[in-house]
């Protein structure tokens, strides 16, 4: 192996000794002058020792680290990697029978910084983020087709969107290997068309799986409006849900097409669902309250922090409206994909869109709000809300030092890196002991109510107590441990307890 070279300014390797994936442009002493963008580099420290090996490229993040050993990146290594990516989401559950698209490849969730894989059914949609890994997009294509089992068979690269266009690299949207055999996947159980060759990103939105399953269980006899429709992903499962009906809206006559086409594949001939191409906010306006659950996933509103301000009042627009239009009751899904816009900033708008449109907040969010930021356990002075921001500053402050120490001596740094690293630790500790007692609370409560519950079936008519009553209740008592039983209701609840010993006399 003999990569091109780059030698760090005294210091610069603490942040790789911890694996960070980056080597910053300001870290870097010297480097060979013949290095290129996307050129494999080794980097060393000022001392002269290799830390690590990855991908150049120029800007701020000057290399993209592959690996922390000194070895050769070529097919060995991605079939290694991305075996151990699928190895990985199969252990989750991912790979099934009912469901064939999930994403592969994670960029530097999966080692893989600059990469982005999706898999549906047979065909993997690779987009490179960095000019390193573009031109590493044959050698990629063709361990794809060593992994999973042989799953995979095609590879289409989607690339001409993704990669920085100071590189001016013209990629080209095409087969590397394999062809077109089908556009059909399967997500839980429910087929879709994914267009990877014209539409958004890969094609589909897979980090939304989880969340149309959820909107599935709250579906039941409902009429639902999905808005920004798309590929139709939240409409087909509240179909399966049992929905009385569903309406998909989307300014796109090809995503309201597509969102059709799903419906079909599924619900062949199924009159409940109906499809519009028309502008999200004149369609909302020009609705009664006939919708008792509504759907709002538009596209992002804030792609960059200076159109941070714009987006939140867009956000509040939209969901005020939603407010107004949902009939009382009634449930609203509510997105954000904006990278700029934080949970919080996200959360203050929807609720102000709330305050806006003068409907009621759902009882539970109230509660979680205020959970949030007015009950401390007994013993702790901050909410989790107090500790959270704490967090956030806290890492603002960190990457501001970093920024910083990228052009200083590092060892001048070093004791407030640790200052903020001990407190944000303090912080996460005290955190999770809320949550923890949290929990025994809530365990308790489900408890006493699945109790007072069965208490409450069994004593109808009930006047007096006694022996009899009581076994009446129960169905049976099970002995699990020495100190542990289970008491089962004959309404079907079931309570594990653990019973105190009695302290053993003792005898002189």
């Amino acid at each position: 192996m003999d990569y091109k070279k780059i030698i760090l300014k005294k210091g610069k390797e603490e942040s790789l000794k911890r694996f960070h994936p980056w080597v910053f442009s300001g870290a870097i002493a010297k480097m060979d002058n013949d290095i290129e963008e996307g050129d494999l580099v080794s980097v060393y420290t000022s001392a002269g020792d290799f830390i690590a090996v990855g991908h150049f490229q120029i800007g701020s993040i000057a290399v993209r680290v592959l690996d922390f050993a000194q070895r050769v990146i070529g097919e060995d290594f991605f079939v290694e990697r991305l075996q151990r990516a699928y190895d990985l989401r199969q252990a989750i559950g991912l790979v099934r029978d009912d469901n064939n698209a999930f994403r592969l490849v994670h960029g530097e969730g999966d080692f893989l910084p600059g990469l982005v894989v999706d898999i549906y059914g047979a065909t993997a949609v690779v987009q490179a983020h960095s000019p390193g890994m573009h031109f590493a997009r044959n050698i990629i294509a063709q361990s794809l087709l060593k992994i999973a089992g042989g799953l995979i068979r095609n590879v289409y690269y989607k690339s001409e969107t993704t990669l920085p266009y100071k590189a001016q690299l013209d990629p080209q949207n095409d087969y590397i290997v394999g062809k077109y055999e089908t556009d059909i996947a399967v997500e839980n159980g429910l087929k879709f068309h994914v267009d990877w060759l014209k539409g958004q990103k890969t094609g589909f939105f897979v980090d939304q799986r989880d969340n149309r399953s959820l909107l599935e269980h709250y579906a039941k006899g409902r009429t639902v409006l999905n808005m920004f429709c798309y590929t139709g992903g939240f409409s087909f499962y509240a179909m399966r849900g049992g929905a009385k009906a569903v309406h998909s809206v989307d300014s796109s006559e090809k995503a309201v097409r597509l969102t059709n086409a799903n419906v079909e594949l599924n619900f062949p001939g199924d009159s409940r669902h109906k499809a519009f191409a028309e502008d999200a906010f004149k369609f909302l306006g020009g609705i009664d309250d006939s919708y008792d659950l509504i759907i709002l996933d538009p596209p992002a509103f804030a792609k960059h922090k200076s159109a941070l301000k714009n987006a939140l009042i867009g956000y509040r627009k939209l969901n005020a409206k939603a407010f107004e239009k949902i009939r009382p009751g009634g449930i609203l899904f509510t997105f954000s994909c904006s990278q700029a816009v934080s949970k919080e900033q996200f959360r203050l708008a929807v609720f102000s869109a709330a305050a806006m449109s003068g409907r009621k907040v759902l009882a539970d969010q109230l509660v979680d709000a205020m959970e949030q930021e007015l009950a401390p356990v007994p013993g702790e002075s901050m909410s989790l809300g107090d500790i959270d921001r704490a967090v956030t500053e806290l890492g603002k402050q960190f990457d501001m030092l970093l920024a910083e120490a990228a052009n200083g001596d590092a060892d001048e740094y070093a004791e407030r890196f640790r200052a903020i690293s001990t407190t944000m630790e303090e912080l996460k500790r005290r955190k999770a002991a809320i949550l923890s007692i949290r929990q025994e609370q809530e365990q308790i409560g489900r408890r006493i109510h699945a109790a007072a519950s069965a208490m409450t079936a069994a004593t109808v008519g009930i006047t007096e107590w006694d022996d009899g009553v009581v076994y009446q209740m129960l169905e049976k008592v099970t002995v699990l441990a020495d100190n542990r039983i289970k008491v089962t209701f004959r309404n079907g609840v079931e309570i594990e307890q653990t019973v105190d010993q009695p302290k053993r006399r003792k005898f002189i």
